[in-house]
């Protein structure tokens, strides 16, 4: 049966896009993590679900559009997070749900959106195309780039804000630029992961590495082997029972993390 499914090309196209955000999610949702600050990467995702509803009322080009709205969005987040006295989370929650709401509204306006607003929350694996494929590696590969640039700087900022602002490092500027990471990490996600699920694939994979205890590293290295057999897992469940490819990329993920948790049990 594996076999079938190997000869077409949408299941190709499929297992190289789960290795490549398998690779991409963890890598910016560790971050997000170890500050603990996971919930941002929910809201983040539905900003972007507001991009793509936007790019559907008015046929603009979904990509740039949402990259554009999820960017602007997060920056703002950011922006009122770091000035505001209201708790994180509450201004997070603010954000999403006003997101959530809005693209509802208009994908339930637009004659376009009636019968896409599913995909968009669950994903389409399974019709992913070349450009997309060309696209998230292009991605992949910045954002690699730009973290092992900024690989101690980021680190610093994720263990201890606080010392890092006394070390003089430009901690507003490697805020926007994580936000910027995450926002685009799930932008080029959206279509094959969906934006209720590429959260998932950001932090899941993160919490399990982080209960093997090893160094940063280690445990990125590790969170994104989970995210790689996350992916392939799930997309092989979806091709074997027909289901939606980024509801079983999430669940695989969730099942790994409940395994590990049990090996560790002493």
């Amino acid at each position: 049966m594996f076999l079938n499914f190997w000869a077409y090309d949408f299941f190709q196209n499929a297992i190289i896009v789960v290795t490549l955000i398998g690779i991409l999610a963890p890598t910016v949702g560790i971050f997000f993590v170890i500050r603990r600050l996971s919930g941002l990467a929910d809201g983040v995702a539905h900003l972007s679900l507001l991009g793509a509803a936007i790019a559907v009322l008015l046929g603009w080009p979904m990509l740039p559009t949402t990259i554009a709205t999820t960017l602007i969005s997060s920056a703002s987040l950011e922006a009122v997070r770091k000035h505001s006295k209201l708790p994180a989370e509450a201004i997070l929650t603010l954000f999403t749900f006003t997101s959530l709401a809005l693209a509802a509204l208009i994908f339930a306006i637009s004659p376009a959106g009636r019968g896409s607003i599913n995909t968009f929350l669950l994903g389409s694996i399974f019709t992913i195309s070349a450009t997309d494929i060309y696209t998230i590696a292009l991605v992949t590969v910045i954002t690699l780039v730009l973290i092992a640039i900024n690989y101690k700087a980021l680190l610093s900022i994720a263990f201890d804000e606080p010392a890092a602002i006394v070390a003089g490092l430009p901690v507003h500027s490697l805020n926007y630029l994580l936000m910027g990471l995450g926002a685009i990490t799930i932008s080029v996600s959206i279509n094959a992961v969906g934006a209720l699920l590429i959260g998932a694939l950001m932090v899941i994979p993160v919490i399990s590495a982080l209960q093997f205890n090893k160094g940063f590293v280690s445990t990125w290295a590790i969170a994104v082997i989970i995210g790689v057999l996350s992916g392939l897992g799930g997309i092989l469940l979806a091709g074997f029972t027909n289901l939606p490819g980024g509801p079983c990329i999430a669940l695989t993920a969730t099942v790994i993390f409940i395994l590990v948790a049990l090996s560790r049990v002493k």
